[in-house]
């Protein structure tokens, strides 16, 4: 088994807010990119993407299986997430850590900005 990070785009109220009054919003903008045009340029640039879990497994498609159907003891939560889903970000961990977007089949390598490079951490919550 190996160490994947799963990051996420999480939008807040207030981001959905602005969205439905028609205003700018970079993270509802970086979540769009992310998740319609598979493109997390913007996601990973403005810092929008937040580390939500660590899921061990044996590759990336486990990672997929696990962040949406379990089992639960494999998934060491950070944040509250969604299901593993297009646009999120895996980091597999290893002596030189890799970064994936789940794509629209499969998954797209993708450069690392500094912060998520990291080891997995240990949790911060609770599964409801």
């Amino acid at each position: 088994m190996s160490q994947f990070s799963v990051f996420q785009i999480r939008l807040t109220s207030e981001d959905a807010r602005a969205a439905n009054r028609g205003e700018s919003c970079p993270r509802v903008h970086a979540w769009r990119e992310a998740s319609l045009d598979v493109n997390p340029v913007p996601g990973l640039e403005g810092g929008f993407y937040e580390h939500v879990c660590d899921i061990e497994a044996d590759h990336l498609d486990h990672v997929f299986e696990i962040g949406n159907v379990g089992p639960e003891q494999r998934i060491t939560r950070h944040a509250p997430m969604h299901s593993i889903s297009v646009g999120d970000v895996i980091v597999a961990h290893g002596p030189r850590p890799k970064g994936f977007i789940v794509d629209r089949v499969g998954f797209r390598a993708v450069p690392l900005p500094n912060g998520l490079s990291h080891a997995p951490r240990p949790a911060m919550i609770e599964p409801e």
